[in-house]
């Protein structure tokens, strides 16, 4: 009796030892999707090619209507992840908020969507080159595509992301 109660043990602890493997390494995927970039970076984004569809958000931790609309990013990026559509999150937090602000905010919206932070503290040198009429606001999205470039100045619905993506794709 004592041997079955050890093997059963053996079995519990190995079952959540491998559960504890699989939340760590889910975690690690997740923390390892947060670059930190500079504008040189960024602006390649900025001028893509090919036919894909780019759509390009610009958001900060401390912004509610940013946090907000995150989930709607997330759903455009699952619902076509097997389309030609690139969903990637620009944050612009601090460098030295990376753990204590944006990460838990992303991990609490459950976001697997690409995420770069833009280091970056003088905005008057890169906001002309991504839109000359961007007054550095956000919310703020880019939809690229082939020439045609969509700006939305404030927060997007799912909605105006998916008609714009359904009758492009």
């Amino acid at each position: 009796m004592k041997s079955i109660y050890v093997a059963l043990l053996t079995v519990l602890m190995l079952s959540c030892n491998s559960n504890n493997k699989k939340a760590e390494a889910k975690r690690e995927s997740q923390e390892s999707k947060i670059e930190v970039i500079r504008f040189p970076q960024l602006e390649k984004e900025l001028h893509p090619t090919g036919n894909t569809i780019h759509i390009i958000n610009f958001f900060a931790s401390w912004c509610i209507p940013c946090i907000e609309e995150l989930p709607f990013f997330e759903e455009i990026n699952a619902q076509y992840k097997t389309k030609d559509v690139n969903v990637l999150l620009v944050s612009l937090d601090f460098k030295e908020d990376l753990e204590t602000k944006l990460r838990p905010i992303l991990t609490k919206k459950k976001i697997a969507s690409t995420v770069k932070l833009l280091d970056e503290t003088d905005y008057n040198s890169w906001i002309p080159h991504v839109d000359a009429d961007w007054d550095g606001a956000i919310p703020y999205t880019l939809i690229i595509h082939n020439d045609d470039i969509k700006r939305f100045y404030g927060s997007i619905t799912a909605d105006t992301l998916k008609k714009y993506i359904d009758q492009n794709i």
